[in-house]
């Protein structure tokens, strides 16, 4: 039962349904509490910026499995968002020390660094005297402030085909030193540097894996696609890994669709009647080939299918009207329509 309230929380959450993935991820944890579901359900209170409970919702994942590195990886995010660096630097290296496959820890280890560098480099600064007769400053040009962008409104969305998965991100006007993408054999690591103090994050342990120096990602003017190039070439079930059992399952193959009943070619039937005889004595074939030899393509294509299909009963050049369908037949009043087949 608890495995199938994850499964709904993890699919909510690939949605960016992240109110309604924390409630069944709840569910999820008041039946079965494990490291797993309190690391999933920490990165479900990230999302929504309640960064305490993610905090706590690691620090349980860690009380049953201490050496747990997503746990430490979520415990660091959260320690970062809420500016406590120094702790934040201390989980990201322990995690990184239980799992150095993980990409995403030398990322957060530099931001740490960075931000601390900062921090100390502006606290050793000493204010510099001011004169008593300033010179007067130039007024700088007014410069157009960026309009700054919630990461709570980015979204993103995938699919795949036989050969690739394809994650795009929704976001405009995005420069190529704003972006970091870190990719593992079985994980994507998004870094979105914004004009607010937010970053966006996406952490996806991925459903299978990747090839990562064959997979691309290009910046484009509304949107940032990432394209992971896949090891095997199964489908996947869903973009984040579920368990084993809802990893991939074969490619569909495609059916070619059954041969179209074959339709008579009109067209092939006018060129070949272009070069009729219009010698005969008969005045109705005469008549007949007079108006057919002054008609166009389409015309004649109309007269040859209303006649046939009618067995000689209509007579039409109206090409919009014929090519609807069968032509039925249609005797002078008085007479039957007879099939020759019918005959006894």
């Amino acid at each position: 039962m608890a495995q199938a309230h994850l499964q709904e929380a993890n699919s909510l959450f690939v949605d960016d349904r992240f109110t309604e993935a924390l409630a069944a991820y709840t569910k999820a944890i008041e039946l079965e509490q494990n490291a797993d579901n309190y690391v999933k359900r920490s990165a479900c209170y990230a999302k929504l910026n309640n960064h305490q409970n993610a905090l706590s919702d690691a620090n349980s994942a860690l009380k049953l499995e201490p050496t747990n590195a997503k746990a430490l990886l979520r415990k660091g995010v959260a320690l970062f968002s809420m500016e406590e660096y120094e702790a934040a630097l201390s989980a990201f290296k322990k995690g990184q020390s239980n799992d150095s496959s993980n990409t995403q820890f030398a990322t957060w280890i530099r931001k740490c660094e960075a931000e601390l560098e900062e921090s100390n480099s502006s606290s050793s600064k000493t204010p510099t005297p001011v004169s008593s007769t300033p010179a007067p400053t130039p007024t700088p040009a007014p410069v157009a402030t960026p309009v700054p962008i919630a990461p709570g409104r980015i979204r993103h969305e995938w699919y795949q085909t036989a050969t690739h998965v394809i994650v795009t991100i929704f976001v405009k006007g995005i420069q190529k030193d704003q972006l970091t993408v870190n990719l593992a054999d079985k994980s994507l690591d998004v870094d979105i540097k914004l004009t607010n103090s937010n970053d966006y994050n996406l952490n996806v342990d991925l459903c299978s894996e990747i090839i990562p120096n064959e997979s691309t990602t290009e910046i484009m003017g509304t949107k940032i696609e990432i394209k992971l190039k896949k090891k095997t070439g199964l489908k996947w079930a869903s973009l984040e890994d579920q368990g084993a059992s809802h990893a991939t399952v074969p490619m569909e193959t495609t059916t070619a669709p059954a041969a179209p009943k074959p339709k008579k070619n009109w067209d092939a039937i006018v060129a070949d009647e272009k070069d009729i005889d219009d010698a005969g004595s008969d005045p109705t074939s005469k008549c007949f080939q007079d108006i057919y030899s002054n008609a166009n393509d389409e015309q004649r294509r109309a007269m040859m299918k209303s006649y046939t299909e009618s067995g000689g009963t209509v007579l039409s050049m109206n090409w919009d009207e014929v090519g609807k369908g069968y032509v039925k037949g249609s005797p002078p009043d008085g007479m039957i329509m007879n099939k020759w087949e019918n005959r006894t």
